[in-house]
């Protein structure tokens, strides 16, 4: 049986122009000849290419290469069957660079690929293990294709080891190619977080930078959106005004600079029934006489809040809004879990001190009346509606306390007047409850007892 192994190269170019190069000498046989053609040029991706070359010769003369990524290339013989192919041409070197897409292997793998041929089979293999051998006829081309695109960016300057311990094969010479960047964009990382009665915090990261939309809503049909238009790796988003107590449904997509796209899941958070900023935690709207009256405020997060520049308000039945406290008088700080007792100027007669004091003796709060407090920035931060009140947190509370009673915030929704009172369950759990409701987060105390800053704090 006469063989001869052919070495192949898989090599992949962007745009190259490999023309077709033939063997036109004479081997043994004037009828037989050894052709490398160029067939079915398929670019992969982008890249730099650069001229190549490739010649075939007799054994121990050694083939040279220099080619970039990109291209498929057909070797074939050709000839007469007549004479048989080791007496042609016995060995042809061809060297592979082993690429795997995704991943730059440096340098070169040099592996033999063997071909091995015979003129009576009608078929070909390409045998990756050279101790294995299929044969196949000399008339049937070969096509040498590569398994995937690859990602690859070749050294300067390789060199061939010797096919035999006696032969010393040229160099190769590979010309840099930039190597083009196919990363697959990715999620890495997807938190809602700090989540309150009122807002929660996004925060993404991805691979690639990306440009974002947050959709959610109390449904899946996502009826709420935040979009940020700059491309970034990683973003932090504030979602404010949501409704306390409540399902949201939220998911992530995002868009790289190069068109790749993805989503998270659907995914649910759950926003809470306590406050996370300072609330109006009981009022007392008249005692042993009608200005005998208090202002109680309660801090549910960890840190002391300033009140410098606040104010404290109500607004009438008719809806006028009056001072109780202006801005410029207000003053002092709010301990982290504690209490700030606001009083009458005059007529208050309680025995716990007061923190701060009316801005004038003639300010007072009345029935059907709505309290609010404002931030320095005379910004809303509470309100709290009662009796015949126009102004309230979705559903009045309905009643006016009368002379020995109080309008407390509940710690929690099941607490009571007796749980919220001196010895109770819920007497030193604080008064964060803030749904949005008056009617619900409020009940009718008939012991009232007022804390100032000076009163131990009481976690939520």
């Amino acid at each position: 049986m006469d063989k001869f192994c052919i070495l192949p190269i898989v090599m992949i170019i962007t745009g190259l122009s490999l023309g077709a190069i033939g063997l036109a000498n004479n081997l043994n046989n004037n009828a037989n000849k050894l052709e490398v053609i160029e067939i079915n040029k398929t670019n992969y991706g982008s890249g730099i290419s650069s001229p190549g070359n490739l010649t075939v010769s007799k054994k121990n003369e050694p083939t040279i290469l220099a080619l970039t990524p990109n291209t498929q290339i057909e070797i074939a013989v050709a000839g007469a069957s007549t004479s048989p192919l080791s007496s042609i041409i016995e060995e042809i070197y061809v060297y592979k660079n082993e690429i795997v897409s995704g991943v730059s292997l440096s340098p070169i793998i040099e592996e033999e690929f063997h071909y091995n041929f015979n003129k009576k089979n009608k078929e070909i293999a390409v045998i990756d293990d050279p101790l294995e051998t299929t044969e196949f006829d000399v008339d049937t081309p070969v096509v040498v294709e590569p398994d995937s695109a690859p990602i690859y960016s070749p050294p300067p300057a390789i060199s061939l080891p010797p096919s035999t311990p006696d032969e010393s094969p040229e160099e190769i010479i590979v010309p840099p190619v930039e190597a083009t960047s196919t990363a697959q964009l990715m999620i890495n990382n997807f938190e809602v977080y700090d989540i309150s009665n009122k807002g929660a915090k996004i925060f993404w990261q991805t691979n690639l930078d990306a440009t974002s939309s947050i959709l959610f809503g109390t449904s899946t049909e996502y009826n709420l959106i935040v979009e940020s238009t700059t491309a970034t790796t990683s973003l932090d988003i504030v979602l404010d005004n949501l409704m306390p107590d409540q399902d949201y449904h939220i998911k992530l997509s995002v868009v790289a600079s190069d068109g790749q796209s993805i989503s998270t899941e659907d995914a649910i958070f759950h926003t809470t029934d306590k406050a996370n900023y300072v609330v109006i935690s009981e009022i007392k709207i008249s005692g042993e006489t009608v200005s005998d009256e208090w202002i109680e405020l309660y801090n549910p997060t960890g840190n002391i809040v300033d009140l410098s520049g606040w104010s404290l308000k109500r607004k009438s039945k008719s809806g006028s809004e009056y001072n109780l406290v202006s801005s410029g008088s207000f003053a002092g700080s709010i301990w982290a879990h504690g209490y700030f007792l606001i009083t009458h100027k005059i007529d208050y007669m309680g025995t716990t001190t007061a923190d701060l004091f009316y801005s004038s003796k003639s300010y007072a709060v009345a029935s059907n009346n709505t309290v609010l407090l404002y931030d320095n920035n005379d910004l809303l931060v509470d309100k709290v509606g009662y009796g015949e009140a126009n102004d309230f947190e979705e559903y009045v509370f309905s009643e006016n306390p009368d002379s020995q009673q109080s309008l407390e915030r509940k710690a929690q929704k099941s607490a009571t007047a007796e749980s919220m009172a001196l010895g109770g369950a819920d007497e030193l759990s604080g008064n964060a409850l803030d749904t949005d409701n008056n009617f619900s987060d409020f009940i009718l105390q008939d012991n009232p007892s007022p804390q100032n800053s000076e009163f131990v704090s009481e976690s939520i």
